[in-house]
């Protein structure tokens, strides 16, 4: 769904003047945009590959305003011995204060905000390669598609969350009865991101099945064994 689908459905239940413009239809609008960040912060159901620059000596630098989440835990350097962990800023400050400067200690990131520290510190100038949820362009006229990659890359079945989340902030500004509560919206929209959440696992769980070793299941002949050769 477009942004002007999004609003015309969300504007239809709750009974607001989506079609006309005005406060009921600007507000809508800013939703939409804003839903689409809500939903890939909670299911980081698109990414990106990313770099970033370490320098000699550097522990500390500041991410790019064009991410919005690192996803994935993981980090890799070219130059770097094994990949990088992500630990958290606590686990840092220990590791920091614990004066780790080994470059084969096991190598770590940390990100707080826009800020990205790196544990031992680089001994050499090398590339950070990251995957991260890039921030999407708002919503500006009715035919920007969150699924198109500027604007989220939000698949198409991921929609009815941006939905849920515009009924749900929506219905908490109005003051009107609705046949839903704000809360119910609210629980719809968590309900739904872990719909997102499941199918994305599904299709990173697709993978070639490993040959069975040993009987078959079929008790039928010819009778035959894969675990020895020749099979018989």
């Amino acid at each position: 769904m477009n942004r002007g689908e999004l609003v015309k459905r969300v504007g239809q239940k709750l009974g607001f003047a989506w079609d006309v413009t005005g406060d009921e239809q600007d507000f809508l609008r800013d939703l939409a945009s804003e839903g689409v960040t809500e939903v890939l912060m909670e299911t980081r159901v698109y990414v990106k590959i990313g770099d970033a620059s370490l320098v000699s000596g550097q522990a500390e630098y500041r991410l790019d305003d064009a991410i919005l989440a690192i996803d994935d835990g993981k980090g890799s350097t070219p130059a770097g011995i094994g990949p990088y962990d992500l630990i958290s800023l606590s686990e840092m400050i220990q590791r920091q204060s614990a004066g780790i400067i080994s470059p084969t200690f096991r190598k770590a990131i940390a990100i707080e905000g826009n800020l990205l520290l790196v544990s031992p510190t680089p001994e050499t100038d090398e590339t950070l390669t990251f995957y991260y949820v890039p921030r999407p362009l708002p919503l500006a006229d009715d035919s920007h598609d969150p699924s198109n990659d500027s604007y989220g890359g939000i698949p198409t079945w991921g929609h009815r969350a941006i939905e849920y989340y515009m009924l749900w902030q929506a219905a908490e500004w109005d003051d009107k009865e609705h046949a839903l509560s704000p809360k119910d919206y609210y629980q719809l929209f968590v309900a739904e991101c872990k719909k997102i959440e499941k199918r994305k696992r599904n299709l990173r769980s697709r993978f070639q099945l490993r040959p069975r070793v040993g009987y078959p299941e079929s008790r039928r002949p010819p009778y035959s064994r894969n675990d020895i050769y020749p099979p018989y």
